[in-house]
């Protein structure tokens, strides 16, 4: 008993001779631990708070569509400048080439959606607005630039639709046998959307045979 006593009384005596020696260090670890811990929560709200003041400025946005154009090049400006890691850049700058169109000015609206482009922090998003302006480009009469804008897709779930938009390009520049290729991939791309196929079908059909 006495030596069980004399042990738990050296274990006692080392663990607080260790506790003397590493007091500081302790300490310093629990204050970065909680430091840490609260700088994490703080950069949580101040995202959120981010989030919310660009969903306010595009709220904004769109209820200001209707009250010309300077209301929207203005707000569309600072989303793009303050809140380019949301959404709502993106699609400030689509409605603002949108509203651009409406003017029939067409090289703004390109500008627009190139800017839509750049600002995207959604790959869906960048996906449709590179979409958007690839067919103003060929509406422009820019058809190998529309062709470079599809070719820069990523994401595979636009692949018919950018695939389609490539066939009109190259049809555009005379490249009729390259434009039934991608015709071709672009049905093949596209199992379920009936509507689109039979629109490429039918563009595919009128190149005729290779």
């Amino acid at each position: 008993m006495a030596d069980e006593m004399l042990d738990e009384y050296e274990q006692g005596e080392q663990a607080r001779k260790w506790l003397k020696e590493n007091a500081l260090s302790l300490v310093l670890g629990v204050a970065l631990g909680l430091a840490g811990l609260v700088g994490w929560q703080q950069w949580q709200v101040y995202q959120l708070m981010h989030k919310a003041e660009a969903a306010v400025e595009y709220d904004a946005l769109i209820s200001e569509l209707g009250a010309g154009l300077a209301a929207t090049e203005q707000r569309s400006t600072d989303l793009a400048e303050n809140y380019s890691d949301t959404a709502y850049a993106t699609l400030a700058q689509m409605h603002l080439a949108a509203q651009y169109l409406a003017e029939d000015n067409r090289e703004q609206a390109i500008a627009a959606y190139q800017e839509a482009v750049r600002v995207a922090a959604l790959p869906q998003l960048k996906s449709i607005a590179q979409l958007r302006l690839a067919r103003l480009l060929l509406a422009d009469g820019q058809a190998q630039e529309a062709i470079n804008q599809v070719a820069e897709l990523s994401d595979g779930a636009f692949a018919g639709a950018a695939k389609e938009v490539e066939g009109d390009a190259l049809v555009a520049i005379g490249k009729t046998d390259e434009a039934r290729l991608a015709y071709q991939s672009a049905l093949d791309s596209l199992q379920s959307d009936y509507g689109l196929r039979q629109m490429i079908d039918m563009k595919l059909k009128a190149l005729g045979e290779s």
